[in-house]
This record gives C-alpha cells, sequence and structure tokens, in this order.
C-alpha cells in the first residue's frame, strides 16, 4: 500500500487493510491488526468513544473528523501513547459500501504546533 502507515476501515471501524509501515510507527504487523476495530490503535479514553463517533456520522452525514488532518495519539502496541498527524477520507466503492482511510504520520515541530493552534 504504502511507506507511511495507511490504515482501512470498514464503516464499523473494523480495519480491512493496512500498509506494513504500520509497524515500524505503532509495533503491529498488518496481520496482527486486520480484522480488529480501529479502537485497537487507540488509548483507552478515545476508543471508548469511537463507536459512537461513528455512529453519530452515519445517523447524520456531519463530519468531525473526516476531511481533516489532526493531531493526535495513538497507542504502541507496546501500551507507550505515541503523538501522531491522522488525516481521514471517506472512500466509497463501486457498490456503495462506506470505508474509512487514516493516513499516519509523525509530526515535526512545525505540523505540531500548526495543528495545536488551529485546535483552538
Amino acid at each position: 500500500l504504502s511507506a507511511m502507515p495507511i490504515v482501512i476501515a470498514d464503516e464499523r471501524g473494523r480495519i480491512v487493510r493496512c500498509s506494513n509501515a504500520i509497524q515500524d510507527m505503532l509495533g503491529y504487523s498488518s496481520e496482527e491488526v486486520t480484522g480488529s476495530n480501529l479502537k485497537k490503535l487507540m488509548p483507552p479514553d478515545v476508543a471508548a468513544n469511537h463507536d459512537g463517533y461513528l455512529q453519530r456520522y452515519h445517523d447524520t452525514g456531519v463530519k468531525n473528523v473526516i476531511d481533516t488532518t489532526r493531531l493526535v495519539t495513538a497507542l504502541h502496541k507496546n501500551g507507550r501513547p505515541v503523538d501522531v498527524v491522522i488525516s481521514v477520507r471517506e472512500l466509497r466503492s463501486a457498490d456503495g459500501a462506506v470505508f474509512f482511510a487514516g493516513i499516519i504520520d509523525r509530526p515535526d515541530e512545525d505540523t505540531r504546533a500548526y495543528l495545536q493552534k488551529r485546535e483552538r
């Protein structure tokens, strides 16, 4: 898929595909996360609400994270929090199925400062 970590999930948040670069950043092989819920890659406080966020989007169509780039905390396989920049995009297959693509990167200092300022 890519040298950058890319995670593709279905509309319920189940990971259907990801690039092998996820291992360098978060410690998981693509095989370990494929079939899992996205919550596996999130700290517990964020993961606890994620299904609700997906349901709210499904019910309302209002995009809060989709089509944005944000500084967030991911969870490394070893349990360590990892600051990442994630851009989320919605994809639709030819048959109308909805998927979400998350492109993940490590924040440099300029990106971190810009995103923190923008989110205030």
